[in-house]
């Protein structure tokens, strides 16, 4: 019996082995693709031709695979993709080729635009190379810009803004954009061993009419993550971090016409207010960013949509001002998903930093009170940003 218990152990060891094996060889994900930019010394003029001599000698990649709607397929257009850089900037050049360019769709929208009929164009940079974080730069053939910050592998952020060109031009071959991006709206650390570079890249291409997305790097919609399936940009020599200074001042007014009691002291016909701030901007060694701001309001950005809300729970609006922006993906912790709730929890809302007016009137006779509606935020400061070992910092006083 001893014998016999052996071969029954023994016997299912050896196809077992085999299959996982050959299991292991199948599911081996495929190495990441790799595109090396080359450096240019003259100038690049941002005009959708790519017909300078640096573009025409740079390396090309045109390896793209559908990620839907038949993933892993062969694109039905193709894709031409190349990189270039100097001291200051980035510049990427994409020819998408299409036979059919009178159908290529394209709509005016205003920036951050979602949901329109259109092609588009994603270019998406890890400059931290950690796998997690992108920045994203897409753009529409009339030109239409939208910037989008990665964070946790897969979470999107529009409210991030950048400053940063590109031109579109369509011709009888199909579409050309054409980027500028400067390095000082990346994030990245100081040099590397050698001086060379290795920054994680992603360029998808959208088309409209076929409800397709075309990727360089292998992904699609069943890939578990986002940031960490890039492929390589490579070549990036002598690429200093920036020293980042920016400054942007704001000034706003607002006219209140509301009726009110006459005898009030305090009432208005028209009620004007001014309100003057700035936000500030200044990169830190180790890849750290400092933000500062002082009166920051809504004035200098978009404002808040109306809402009607019927429900009990509490609306929730997103946040646009660029302080709040910056880093914001290092206080975004504790973001969990199960399969018994919708969305992710939120533990730290940046539109509740600070507090409601606590004054109160004690006592009777006041018929007329001037008290505020809301507490403005007099001055915050953060440093935000990842260091070259890998640590997330984020640090908040307001």
């Amino acid at each position: 019996m001893r014998n016999v218990s052996m071969l029954l152990v023994l016997l299912p060891l050896f196809p077992f082995s085999s299959y996982a094996q050959a299991t292991a060889q199948r599911e081996a994900p495929a190495p990441a693709p790799v595109l090396r930019a080359q450096r240019v010394t003259g100038t690049i003029s941002l005009d959708g031709k790519l017909d300078e001599q640096a573009w025409t000698s740079a390396p090309v990649s045109s390896a793209f695979t559908q990620s839907w709607p038949s993933a892993g397929a062969a694109p039905r257009q193709r894709t031409e993709a190349r990189v270039l850089y100097d001291d200051a900037a980035l510049y990427v050049g994409v020819r998408l080729h299409d036979t059919a360019p009178d159908s290529i769709a394209a709509q005016l929208a205003r920036r951050d635009a979602i949901g329109i009929y259109s092609d588009w164009l994603h270019v998406v940079i890890d400059s931290r190379h950690d796998r997690r974080t992108g920045f994203r730069f897409s753009v529409n053939p009339l030109g239409v810009k939208k910037d989008v910050y990665h964070a946790d592998d897969g979470n999107e952020d529009l409210g991030w803004d950048a400053v940063w060109e590109v031109a579109t031009r369509k011709d009888a071959e199909g579409w050309v954009a054409e980027y500028r991006i400067p390095f000082s709206q990346l994030r990245f650390a100081g040099a590397e061993d050698g001086g060379d570079r290795t920054w994680g890249l992603q360029i998808q291409r959208d088309i409209a009419r076929y409800e397709e997305r075309d990727t360089w790097a292998p992904w699609t919609r069943q890939s578990s993550g986002f940031v960490s399936s890039f492929g390589d940009l490579s070549g990036l020599q002598g690429v200093a971090a920036p020293r980042q200074l920016e400054v942007q001042p704001y000034a706003s007014t607002r006219v209140t016409r509301a009726p009110g009691l006459g005898e009030n002291p305090f009432f208005r016909k028209n009620d004007l207010r001014a309100s003057v701030g700035l936000d500030l901007k200044a990169g830190l060694p180790l890849g750290l960013t400092l933000s500062a701001t002082v009166n920051p309001d809504f004035g200098q950005v978009e404002v808040d949509p109306a809402v009607v809300n019927l429900s009990a729970f509490e609306t929730f609006f997103p946040e646009q001002r660029p302080f709040f922006v910056e880093g914001s993906d290092a206080f975004q912790f504790g973001r969990t998903r199960s399969f018994n709730n919708y969305g992710f929890f939120q533990y730290f809302y940046t539109r509740r930093v600070g507090r409601s007016p606590q004054r109160r009137l004690f006592g009777s006779g006041f018929r007329f009170p001037d008290a505020p509606q809301e507490t403005t935020i007099g001055v915050a400061a953060k440093v935000s940003g990842k260091t070259r070992g890998g640590w997330s910092v984020g640090l908040l006083d307001a």
